[in-house]
C-alpha cells in the first residue's frame, strides 16, 4: 500500500488490515508492536484489570487457562511464574506460588493443570503398607473411615485384622488411597500339632484331617476381609469336609481353636 497509512512500503504483510502477530514487529501499523494475551486495552502490557493468561479476556483465569500463562500458549514457558497472575514476571502479593489456575489457592486443580498431580498408590511388604508419594500422611480404618491414632508416618503396620487406607497430603492437595484388606494372623498359642488340609490350592471342597481327635472345637473359614463366609463348632472327629466348592476365588484362612489354643491356615481357592 503506497500511501502514508501503510507503516512498511517494503512489505505486502505489513499494512492496517494485516492481524498483528507475536513477532517483534508492528504488523497492522498501529504504532504498537506484539499483542500480549489478556492485553485487553492494547498498551503492550497486562495493566489494572488485566489478568495474564486470560485468554478469552474475560477478566478472570478460566478453564483452559493459566495464571502467569503470557503468551497463552496453555503452559508456563521461559519467563512465566505459575501463580504470577498479574504477569509482572514475579509472585507478588495476593499470588501464590504453585496456583496454575489462579484461584487464590494452592491444591490439586494446580497439580493437574502442571501435570504432577499426586499418586495415591501404597504397596504392602508382609504385614507392613507403605505410601508411594512424598508428604505428610494419616492411617484411616476403612471399616469407619476413622482416623487412626499416632499413626501418621509413612510406613504403618498394623496390630490387628482389618481395612487400612492413607490420606497424603502435599502442596494443598489431599488424595485417599484404596483401602488394603489384611489378616493378622492370631499370636496366641497354637494348637502345635499336624494339620492337613487338602488339596491346596483346591477348586472344590477342602479335606481338614489330624493326626488326632478334636475335642469340642470350632473350625471357622474366614475370606480376606476377616468375614466368616463358614463355621462350625463342638468338632469331635479327626476329619472334616469344608464346603468351599461354592465360595469364590481367592484367598481364605481356616482357623482352628480348641481348648484356648488356635491355628490358622491359608487355603487358595481357585
Amino acid at each position: 500500500m503506497l500511501d502514508n497509512t501503510d507503516c512498511d512500503d517494503t512489505s505486502t504483510s505489513i499494512n492496517p488490515e494485516a492481524t498483528e502477530l507475536d513477532d517483534g514487529i508492528d504488523n497492522d501499523c498501529d504504532g504498537r508492536v506484539d499483542m500480549v494475551v489478556g492485553d485487553i486495552n492494547g498498551d503492550g502490557s497486562i495493566g489494572t484489570g488485566e489478568i495474564s493468561g486470560d485468554v478469552d479476556e474475560d477478566g478472570v483465569i478460566g478453564s483452559g487457562e493459566i495464571a502467569g500463562d503470557i503468551n497463552g500458549d496453555g503452559s508456563i514457558g521461559s519467563g512465566e511464574v505459575v501463580g504470577d497472575v498479574s504477569g509482572d514476571g514475579v509472585i507478588g502479593e495476593g499470588e501464590i506460588d504453585g496456583d496454575a489456575n489462579g484461584d487464590g489457592v494452592q491444591n490439586c486443580d494446580d497439580l493437574l493443570i502442571l501435570g504432577t498431580e499426586l499418586t495415591n498408590e501404597i504397596v504392602q511388604n508382609d504385614l507392613e503398607l507403605s505410601a508411594v508419594e512424598a508428604g505428610t500422611y494419616q492411617w484411616i480404618d476403612c471399616s469407619d473411615e476413622s482416623p487412626i491414632s499416632d499413626a501418621t508416618l509413612q510406613d504403618f503396620t498394623p496390630s490387628a485384622s482389618g481395612a487400612y487406607a492413607v490420606e497424603i497430603t502435599s502442596d494443598g492437595c489431599t488424595v485417599t488411597s484404596a483401602c488394603v484388606e489384611l489378616i493378622i494372623l492370631a499370636t496366641e498359642k497354637t494348637i502345635g500339632r499336624v494339620i492337613n488340609v487338602y488339596p491346596n490350592p483346591v477348586i472344590g471342597d477342602v479335606t481338614l484331617e489330624t493326626d488326632w481327635k478334636f475335642e469340642r472345637a470350632e473350625v471357622t473359614v474366614l475370606n480376606l476381609s476377616g468375614q466368616v463366609v463358614w463355621s462350625i463348632r463342638e468338632v469331635n472327629t479327626q476329619s472334616l469336609q469344608l464346603p468351599m466348592s461354592e465360595m469364590k476365588q481367592g484367598v481364605y484362612f481356616v482357623r482352628i481353636i480348641e481348648r484356648n489354643k488356635s491355628q490358622m491356615i491359608k487355603i487358595i481357592k481357585k
